[in-house]
């Protein structure tokens, strides 16, 4: 049985995007819309406004999320701050420890693009896409982005964050930046030099499959959790 593999040229050459046949309707008369048309708009108008709302409500102007920062660190459930060398309350806390979350920037705004994309109103887009380039910045600040992409983490985390480039593809199918990612993203995985393992092309490594590593196990410094038993630890040893 043989396989046919994509390579490198397959990825980088842009594909070819027809043109989008143009019809032409004419008419003497309007006639109501049916009413379940009507409800349907309705809805669409009052989600573009709560859209509008919980961005100004969690996001600062630039569009970031009002999240942790130097003087708003993360904390555990017990309102404690952890530092890069696993100590509790000790005095560099970090901002956001281990590689989850930047799937979270995204989901909270991927409805957006999807909405607009239905028949909501124009200024959806535009925030849409004001807020991809922001999440997408914050978290390469945090460390779990790199290169636009998941920069550690699982596959099923990749597939929640990318929803939101899908949902700018659709809602402007010729976006060249959205083009240039998607070939970019794809070549991470199926170009030559790609991550997955020869001669199988199969991702072979489940955690961290991001753009900087990957690794067959959970590690020590992968999540949050695990930086609170490794700091439980070393404050033990500290009373010790």
């Amino acid at each position: 049985m043989h396989y046919q593999y994509a390579t490198a040229k397959h990825i980088v050459e842009p594909p070819v995007i027809m043109p989008m046949p143009s019809i032409d309707v004419a008419g003497d008369h309007t006639k109501a819309p049916p009413r379940w048309a009507v409800l349907q708009r309705h809805v669409f108008d009052k989600m573009a406004d709560a859209a509008s709302v919980f961005v100004d409500t969690y996001t600062r102007p630039d569009g970031t999320l009002i999240w942790h920062e130097k003087d708003t660190p993360w904390r555990d459930a017990h309102g404690r701050t952890r530092s890069r060398d696993g100590t509790i309350d000790g005095p560099e806390p970090m901002e956001w420890p281990g590689m989850d979350g930047s799937d979270d920037g995204y989901e909270a705004f991927f409805s957006i693009p999807l909405l607009y994309s239905l028949g909501g109103p124009e200024h959806l887009h535009t925030i849409a896409r004001k807020q991809w380039q922001a999440v997408t910045w914050q978290f390469t600040q945090y460390g779990q982005v790199a290169d636009e992409w998941d920069a550690h983490y699982d596959w099923m985390h990749h597939g929640e964050s990318s929803q939101f480039i899908y949902y700018l593809g659709i809602s402007d199918p010729h976006h060249f930046a959205d083009r240039t990612r998607s070939l970019k993203f794809a070549g991470f995985y199926m170009g030559e030099g790609g991550k997955r393992s020869r001669p199988l092309r199969l991702l072979s490594k489940p955690q961290k499959q991001g753009v900087r590593s990957g690794q067959l196990r959970h590690g020590e410094d992968d999540d949050a959790l695990a930086l609170q038993r490794r700091a439980r630890r070393a404050h033990r040893v500290h009373r010790v």
